[in-house]
């Protein structure tokens, strides 16, 4: 169990190649990145068409990769775009079911460490893992 400090709030991501058996992108904070994380993504569900680099906004730490969101009318999951670029295509039925979930990310109390997989089905061409406790900081140095 990592204990990240609680006022950080910062979202580090980076993608893991076979990390715990399959190609991974993670993201990993503390429970009040994760409520900022939540409000994010609240604030563009309901703006269609559009989309946000999270690599240029101060909340997230990208390590070797961006991930750009894009607000679609159909899901199209987190696809490799290149060796540093992935876009993560939510529809409104995934907005909200990873807001729900963020929801008890944001929640976490002292201690708490557990892991959920944020992916589309067999549209991801990386399996999307979001964790609290388990990771701090240092994991995403080398990548």
């Amino acid at each position: 169990m990592i204990n990240m400090n609680k006022q950080d709030n910062k979202i580090y991501f980076g993608f893991f190649k076979n990390f715990k058996s399959a190609d991974t992108l993670l993201f990993s904070g503390s429970p009040l990145a994760f409520a900022s994380f939540r409000d994010l993504l609240k604030d563009y569900a309901g703006r269609p068409g559009t989309s946000v680099n999270f690599g240029g906004i101060p909340m997230f730490i990208k390590s070797n990769v961006d991930v750009l969101l894009k607000v679609l009318p159909d899901v199209t999951g987190m696809k490799k775009i290149n060796d540093s670029l992935f876009e993560w295509g939510l529809g409104a039925k995934e907005f909200e079911q990873f807001i729900n979930e963020l929801d008890i990310f944001a929640s976490a109390k002292d201690g708490d460490d557990f892991h959920q997989y944020f992916d589309c089905g067999t549209l991801d061409d990386v399996q999307v893992m979001v964790s609290i406790g388990e990771y701090d900081s240092e994991i995403f140095k080398d990548l």
